[in-house]
């Protein structure tokens, strides 16, 4: 895997042996990135059950101001940070090791792009879902990858979602704040 565009365009992305991360694909990241890219340029970003940070990584090498990454698992936290040295992008990124739940609890800072791609066969996405709306912009975008068979809810706690698309086995889920009326 490697970064798609931007400053860090070529630069390859590690992840961690076994089967606890997922690496977002190089064609998911594209095609989602396409979809993001008139908004990316500024964003605060946080990049929760980060993996091996490819997301985070490629909002940064595309002109986002600063990514929090989270993930509890050491190696994890380890590939995010040999990506972050690799891409020459560390100063703009910071690297937490907890639990993506208590991070959101706890954060007291404001995003405008939230990507969440938690364990597929968890609930955590719903999880998550259900707190973010303490640490989102009231224009940001949630972005929640899942497997094409998880189907999530159009609207969980304050968010309803606006647009889905599949790519392989991959689903992708557009959340933003519910509209008051």
């Amino acid at each position: 895997m490697r970064i798609i565009a931007g400053k860090a365009k070529g630069h390859r992305i590690y992840a961690p042996k076994g089967l606890n991360t997922r690496p977002t694909t190089d064609r998911v990241r594209e095609s989602l990135f396409n979809i993001l890219q008139p908004i990316i340029n500024g964003t605060e970003v946080l990049d929760l059950f980060a993996g091996t940070g490819a997301l985070g990584i490629e909002a940064l090498s595309r002109g986002a101001k600063h990514v929090d990454f989270v993930d509890c698992w050491l190696p994890a936290i380890k590939a995010i940070k040999r990506n972050l040295s690799l891409t020459k992008l560390e100063s703009y990124a910071s690297v937490f090791q907890e639990d993506s739940l208590n991070f959101i609890k706890k954060v007291g800072k404001k995003y405008d792009l939230i990507f969440l791609d938690p364990p597929y066969q968890t609930d955590l996405a719903i999880q998550a879902l259900n707190l973010l709306h303490t640490v989102l912009q009231d224009d940001g975008i949630i972005v929640v990858e899942t497997s094409k068979l998880i189907e999530i809810p159009e609207q969980v706690g304050n968010f309803c979602t606006y647009r889905q698309s599949v790519y392989g086995d991959t689903r992708i889920w557009f959340y933003k704040l519910n509209s008051p009326n």
